[in-house]
């Protein structure tokens, strides 16, 4: 699955943590991308099954996405 913006869900460490149910993770990730961003994420924010699955939890960042808004 490709999101919208041309990241493979496959290889997203948010889409990841999510499918394994993995806090561990989650807390690498949001540790990483709030460095990486220069914002803050927190481990509860890293959850998300794919912004074209049609269902289940989108990552919260998703909604001041420009590509998707």
């Amino acid at each position: 699955m490709i999101a919208f913006c041309e990241i493979n869900c496959a290889e997203c460490p948010t889409f990841l943590a999510t499918q394994e149910n993995n806090d561990r993770k989650r807390e690498k990730v949001a540790e990483q991308w709030s460095k990486d961003y220069r914002t803050e994420i927190k481990a509860k924010d890293i959850n998300c099954d794919g912004c074209l699955s049609g269902k289940g939890t989108l990552f919260s960042h998703r909604n001041v996405c420009e590509i998707t808004i």
